[in-house]
């Protein structure tokens, strides 16, 4: 277990409501695993189903000025 990993995470795609993101899994130049998850922001009024909602400003801002 003493193995260094690397790991890569590129955003995708961002929608007001989703942020689509991949991962890249890496051990030296050996690419092991991949993969992508799209998440949602969303909403938990309490008492009431949650709900998909657009991101605040500040939030896709930071996403933005991360890729």
């Amino acid at each position: 277990y003493e193995d260094i990993l690397e790991i890569t995470i590129t955003v995708i795609q961002r929608n007001p409501r989703s942020l689509t993101t991949q991962y890249e899994f890496r051990r030296g130049p050996t690419l092991i695993a991949t993969g992508e998850m799209k998440t949602v922001y969303c909403l938990m009024p309490e008492g009431s189903p949650m709900r998909s909602a657009e991101m605040p400003a500040e939030v896709a801002a930071r996403i933005d000025g991360a890729t």
